[in-house]
């Protein structure tokens, strides 16, 4: 910035630990009678900028070939009565289920096969970083700091505004148990090795190792 190097500290997130079949079981029918349907789960503030419009708009897209689907939307915000209003006139009730704030987002997280995020504009997501610990693929929009954590071995990055260019990203996954499956294992290795406290304070203690190397230097 104006000719200074600067470094990015990425943030940390706490492992989300595995759960029983018991716990997930337990979790999944506190969302849907079925727990054997596919779950898809999204967290954020309820905004326009989240994206919400065209992530409704794939899930209207994806259910026509894959009735099992369901995604769950966690998170409140300014734009619940359009998010609404737009599940009713897609006719998605029984495909899309909003939960509000909740305080055990981890566990949510542990319990989903999917995470999705249909963003116009972003940081990078905490949310995302935890969906990661959790061992969830990702399908993402390619914007802000996303395209670089979300890696081909784990995760699909597409382009914002394209509601079915995220459905085809999803159906990759639905439709391969095996590639979702391994694309979980690599998101949940991939932050352990890059966003853990570990790692967080290793790279902060470097940097004023090197700030006090510099003033060392500079004073002979």
């Amino acid at each position: 910035i104006n000719r200074y190097p600067i470094d990015i500290v990425q943030n940390p997130v706490e492992p989300i630990p595995r759960l029983s079949e018991k716990e997930r079981h337990k979790i999944r029918t506190g969302i849907t009678t079925d727990s054997s349907r596919l779950l898809l789960i999204t967290v954020g503030r309820l905004d326009e900028a989240k994206g919400y419009g065209d992530l409704l708009d794939a899930i209207d897209e994806l259910r026509r070939t894959h009735p099992q689907i369901l995604l769950v939307i966690v998170g409140a915000g300014n734009f619940l009565h359009a998010i609404n209003a737009k599940i009713k006139s897609l006719k998605l009730d029984d495909h899309v289920q909003l939960l509000g704030l909740r305080s055990d987002v981890p566990s949510l997280l542990a319990a989903s096969d999917i995470y999705v995020s249909a963003s116009h504009s972003e940081g990078l997501p905490v949310s995302l970083l935890e969906a990661m610990a959790a061992g969830l693929p990702v399908v993402a929009t390619n914007v802000g700091d996303i395209p670089r954590v979300i890696k081909p071995e784990f995760g699909i990055c597409v382009p914002a505004h394209q509601p079915s260019q995220i459905a085809a990203a999803l159906r990759r996954l639905v439709e391969s148990p095996e590639q979702k499956k391994r694309f979980g294992a690599e998101a949940r290795k991939y932050v352990s090795q890059h966003h853990s406290s570990d790692a967080w304070l290793d790279q902060t203690l470097n940097i004023y190792h090197q700030m006090l190397s510099a003033k060392k230097y500079a004073r002979r």
